[in-house]
């Protein structure tokens, strides 16, 4: 099954570096607790800083729960992230 991808814009007041740094490497300090996928709530939420990265969420006790991929890291212009999660 194929969906239409889902493309969200935003504009916030701040310079693309810094917008770019806290979507993407502080993801964890704007992400609503509880809103994740993971069993209990995650204390961090890591997006690899690379093409074909991992992103994922762990928890307190270390357990991390993928939600997908890197497909395009560009700093401080473009990060496409794939999210791939299953019902696994």
């Amino acid at each position: 099954m194929s969906i239409a991808p889902i493309v969200r814009t935003v504009q916030v007041k701040a310079d693309p570096a810094r917008a770019f740094e806290l979507f993407a490497t502080r993801m964890a300090d704007w992400w609503p607790q509880g809103r994740t996928i993971g069993k209990t709530p995650h204390v961090a939420i890591i997006v690899e800083p690379r093409v074909g990265g991992q992103w994922f969420e762990r928890d307190a006790d270390g357990k991390e729960t993928h939600w997908g991929k890197v497909l395009a890291w560009e700093p401080p212009s473009r990060l496409l992230l794939g999210w791939q999660i299953n019902s696994q």
